[in-house]
């Protein structure tokens, strides 16, 4: 830049002054810009470090939400397992308590027999 700098100094006749003072406000602007431009890769680097770090709490909370999930699932096949165990003892109870009814009832068929018999055998005596 400083060549065509020298250039337009020649074309336009500028004093060595001028040229000085032009050439300082080109450096002053090139470092205002270096500094902001500085600024503002700090930021962006803050800025990423701060998306690493919520990007690292996700993954650690997308672990865990699949450990979750992994469990909810096996609590569901577990209930489904468990239902169907107490569906079974269900129907084990009401083949039970049916055999049970049965068996009360021979019992009082087989009372009334003994009876039968008790009073014959009192006859016969």
């Amino acid at each position: 830049y400083k060549c065509e700098i020298e250039s337009l100094k020649k074309e336009l006749q500028i004093s060595e002054t001028s040229y000085q003072e032009i050439l300082q406000v080109i450096d002053d602007e090139k470092d205002q810009l270096r500094q902001v431009y500085d600024s503002q890769m700090t930021e962006l680097k803050k800025d990423l470090e701060a998306l690493q770090e919520q990007s690292k709490e996700a993954s650690k909370y997308e672990g865990l939400l699949k450990d979750l999930e992994n469990t909810a699932n096996s609590l569901k096949e577990e209930n489904v397992s468990l239902s169907e165990k107490i569906s079974s003892l269900k129907s084990n109870n009401q083949t039970l308590r049916s055999e049970k009814e049965a068996a009360g009832k021979e019992v009082a068929s087989l009372n009334e027999i003994i009876d039968e018999q008790r009073e014959k055998i009192e006859k016969l005596e």
